[in-house]
């Protein structure tokens, strides 16, 4: 085998970081480990498929803290305030399903957060960076209001994940919007048939997703859509997407229920059918996409993403973890955005705006940015409601983490009260987590 990369990660067992070898086998992206304790260990890498980690890599450069000229670890540069683009808090273990691919596991209902954390959470972090708040199913967290309405008076912006049973309900979600008013958005679960339904969750949930949608657009409460997919419901993306768009979703988030186990309770998962690389081949079949047509769609997103962050925050960290695909809706169907004239005089502009030298300048127009940023987005995905994304998730865990890409991490999780002073990226809380 040609090794085409090297990095680092850590024994599955032991939990020991370890050097690692990256090489293709056939269309895949494979990685070798060896723990001297533990033995040989041999996965595929999380971007999975040759031509997404060759893009990937063309495209990404260095990462350079702008204000010093340091790479991003420079931890010692009193320059150097990096901060995270978004923060998920875990409020609540509890669950009202009992779903066999959830992380969490065994539901663990102590170390809950409430008002007093949350007030040390935004002393800490500033509500221009938004939060996610997530569970368990933190629709039954009993203070859940009380928390809502306290991050709303903060004006925090944030999203609340949820499996859809309790927002089915009018009431609730009358309650929902009352105390959040627009500062809260919906991320539901929505996996587009009975079949896979049952598989992922136990139970049949599509009446309450649905009522729950028809509930959002009564109440006015942006929405999105989190499907998980496996082999049932693998063949209905283009179907799960059209009707997320038609429903008038901001966008739609596909990933694979196999990652987000933990590797070592699923070896024999009935859940490894579908990885990344099945999805991905699903939506490029289905929306008539190519490697080019990703490519393009990879480096508009980076671009965008820099620029915001670099102004923000004085620095920028690429987001391996999801690819980000933009279509326009017309006559109820998604068509590439990246044809479009459009496309192209915003990808010219982003093309431009993103050098370093530019960037120098732009930093000096914040409030400016701030506001064609803000006006960009409600002119494509709200307002006109022009636009779709669909983004595309894979997880590390244990077994295929590449430490370089976790170290570029900026999507931290609070899971517990010790995460508050220290949060941590989800794929490290996958990782190290005890069993």
């Amino acid at each position: 085998m040609k090794v085409i990369d090297s990095t680092k990660s850590i024994c599955p067992m032991c939990k020991k970081i370890i050097p690692a070898k990256i090489f293709y086998e056939n269309e895949n992206v494979i990685m070798y480990k060896q723990c001297q304790h533990h033995g040989v260990f041999r996965s595929i890498h999380p971007l999975e498929l040759k031509d997404l980690y060759e893009i990937t890599n063309r495209i990404f450069e260095k990462n350079v803290h702008f204000l010093c000229g340091d790479t991003l670890s420079c931890e010692n540069c009193n320059k150097h305030i990096f901060r995270p683009c978004e923060i998920a808090i875990a409020i609540t273990k509890k669950c009202n399903l009992n779903c066999p691919f959830c992380y969490e596991g065994t539901k663990s209902f102590i170390d809950e957060l409430n008002i007093k954390d949350f007030k040390k959470i935004t002393n800490r972090f500033s509500n221009e960076i938004p939060f996610t708040i997530l569970g368990g199913e933190p629709t039954i967290k009993r203070n859940l209001f009380n928390i809502i309405n306290y991050l709303k008076k903060k004006d925090y912006k944030f999203d609340i994940i949820t499996n859809g049973i309790l927002t089915s309900k009018e009431e609730f979600v009358k309650r929902l919007k009352k105390a959040g008013g627009s500062n809260v958005s919906i991320a539901i679960s929505f996996e587009g048939n009975s079949e896979a339904y049952k598989k992922l969750r136990g139970i049949d949930n599509i009446k309450s997703v649905l009522n729950s949608i028809k509930n959002f657009k009564k109440y006015k409460i942006n929405f999105f859509i989190f499907s998980t997919i496996i082999k049932e419901n693998l063949n209905e993306i283009k179907k799960i997407a059209e009707l997320s768009a038609n429903e008038g979703a901001s966008f739609l988030r596909l990933s694979p229920a196999f990652y987000t186990i933990f590797m070592e309770r699923n070896k024999n998962s009935v859940y490894k059918d579908v990885s990344l690389k099945h999805i991905i081949k699903e939506v490029c079949k289905n929306f008539d996409l190519n490697i080019k047509d990703l490519a393009e769609q990879i480096e508009f997103r980076y671009m965008l993403e820099k620029i915001k962050d670099y102004i923000l925050y004085g620095s920028y960290r690429k987001r391996l973890c999801h690819i980000i695909l933009w279509f326009y809706k017309k006559e109820g169907k998604l068509v590439k955005f990246n044809k479009s004239i459009e496309f192209k005089v915003i990808y010219f502009i982003l093309k431009l705006a993103s050098q370093t030298y530019t960037l120098k300048f732009l930093k000096y127009f914040r409030k400016s940015f701030l506001f064609l940023k803000d006006s960009f987005f409600k002119r494509y995905t709200m307002k006109d409601n022009k636009l779709f994304k669909i983004a595309i998730m894979t997880i590390m865990n244990s077994y295929n983490i590449d430490l370089r890409n976790l170290q570029e991490c900026n999507e931290l999780r609070i899971f517990n009260r010790k995460h508050i002073e220290n949060p941590t990226p989800l794929c490290y809380y996958l990782s190290y987590r005890e069993k």
